[in-house]
């Protein structure tokens, strides 16, 4: 198990890279404004740096913790309930963005799977990630979010491997879970391309390391 001390310093680093905002109530949308649902879905992503999350110095988890990780997420997200009553085809944008909320809250929901990945995540090496991610510079005010977004996720699968180099334990068993999650958060995100959380997320193309740096 890696040292309490660098998963803390993982951690926040990449919280203010990714400038994600931390919340603990559900987050709020504008009302049938394309980009404020997007930053709506985008908050849910958030999840894995709630401090509480991280391992004891023993090892142990909080179980209170996951517990509360879970009720952040209800059965439907709070930014489909706010755009229930807009146009169907201002909704149909963003039924990706629902499926992949479900399957990120099955994942969150599963306290093993949520534990895989707060191991495996904090044991990423940051410095690593950073110099294989040829990250894309930050969206300005009036440009496309979800577009930085999906650039920044699409080239860190393939850093994945690199990042976890000298961790002491090859995770090779949290690798999946770990695909299959930013899989889930990437169709809540509607990148390009669909991963599936098997073999072809290796690709470029699959969102991984957004919600972590996103």
């Amino acid at each position: 198990m890696e040292s309490y001390t660098s998963t803390m310093l993982f951690a926040c680093v990449l919280a203010l890279h990714a400038l994600l905002a931390f919340t603990q109530e559900p987050p709020v949308p504008g009302v049938c404004n394309a980009v404020h649902v997007f930053d709506c879905y985008r908050e849910y992503s958030s999840v894995l740096f709630r401090k509480e999350l991280l391992p004891n110095e023993d090892g142990s988890f909080n179980e209170t913790s996951y517990l509360s990780a879970c009720s952040f997420f209800a059965p439907e997200s709070t930014c489909q309930l706010s755009i229930d009553h807009c146009p169907k085809n201002f909704k149909d944008q963003f039924a990706r963005s629902e499926e992949g909320y479900k399957a990120t809250r099955g994942i969150v929901c599963d306290a093993s799977s949520l534990q895989a990945l707060v191991r495996i995540s904090s044991c990423l090496n940051n410095d690593r990630m950073h110099k294989c991610v040829s990250s894309p510079k930050e969206p300005e005010r009036g440009t496309n979010p979800r577009e930085y977004w999906c650039k920044f996720a699409q080239g860190s699968l393939r850093c994945v491997d690199e990042g976890v180099k000298e961790c002491k334990h090859s995770y090779e068993q949290e690798k999946p879970i770990f695909r299959k999650y930013f899989a889930a958060v990437s169709n809540m995100f509607v990148c390009n391309a669909l991963a599936s959380g098997s073999a072809s997320a290796a690709t470029p193309h699959a969102f991984v390391f957004g919600a972590l740096g996103l």
